[in-house]
């Protein structure tokens, strides 16, 4: 998680199977403090590999990546953007990252292993205000929810080409994406209309999983059966059961979470996908 409490950024980790911690509520709590007072984590992601992980600075405007080496040296991935990127994905099989900006309105690919100075703006058309992203490198599906001025949930290739709307009615506020790979499912969180929503990648069988009035919901991630959301009214993070809505947990937080992500091995596997040249 990407929390923020009295301007100290943090990306806070929870340790282990959560099959043992949900049920037993024992938790073992390890966390990243931003180096200056100011800064604002907003979106996360990782490469399992590299064993990296990545975000978003609002206040400072770039994308970095950290490796869980121990070392506390960062890398400066992409500078300049708008302070607006809420939405960042991995792709571990040909090493891209891509982020959503939602004040630019683009959606840009950026190799990891290049020297140079180097992205692709692969979507800059027909977005809103993108926010989240998630992707399916196996596949080569990228996803994204787009929160403007047209609300939509939207998927395409991972050269942004394809394009293909799978969500436009009944939508508000979509924040949070994530794919469940092994339904072939996205799931998304819709700050508005406080609900948690999951469709098939063809636009069928779309499903309200469950509704908590009075909540504002930025952040999902998938386990197995979990789904984890962060939660801003109240500073929450919230574990359901995916298929039944079932509360497990709720852990107070005491501050404003941000992006979440599953850091685990199982998440990133497959085949080539996409690979960038200049």
């Amino acid at each position: 998680m990407s929390p923020t409490s009295l301007g100290v950024s943090r990306i806070v980790g929870i340790e282990g199977d959560p099959n043992d911690w949900v049920k037993t509520g024992n938790v073992t709590v390890r966390h990243i403090s931003a180096p200056h007072y100011g800064w604002q984590f907003r979106a996360l992601g990782f490469h399992y590999t590299t064993k990296s992980i990545f975000w978003s600075e609002k206040s400072y405007k770039r994308i970095q990546e950290l490796t869980l080496d121990g070392s506390t040296a960062t890398r400066s991935l992409f500078t300049k953007t708008s302070g607006y990127v809420d939405g960042l994905v991995i792709d571990w099989i040909s090493d891209n990252m891509y982020f959503s900006d939602s004040k630019y309105n683009w959606i840009i690919m950026v190799p990891l292993n290049s020297t140079d100075v180097f992205y692709k703006l692969i979507i800059t058309t027909g977005l809103y205000q993108p926010h989240g992203l998630a992707i399916y490198p196996k596949k080569g599906y990228l996803f994204w929810s787009d929160w403007g001025d047209i609300p939509k949930i939207e998927m395409s290739d991972l050269t942004g080409g394809n394009r293909r709307i799978l969500v436009s009615e009944n939508i508000v506020h979509p924040r949070g994406i994530t794919v469940d790979y092994d339904a072939n499912a996205i799931y998304w969180v819709d700050s508005s209309k406080d609900t948690v929503e999951t469709v098939e990648f063809n636009g069928n069988n779309r499903r309200i999983v469950l509704s908590l009035p009075n909540t504002n919901f930025f952040g999902i991630a998938l386990y197995e059966k979990f789904i984890f959301m962060t939660e801003q009214e109240e500073g929450h993070l919230k574990i359901y059961d995916k298929i039944t809505g079932k509360g497990y947990t709720n852990y107070k937080l005491g501050y404003i979470p941000f992006a979440i992500m599953m850091y685990d091995e199982d998440m990133q596997a497959g085949e080539l996908s996409c690979k960038l040249s200049s």
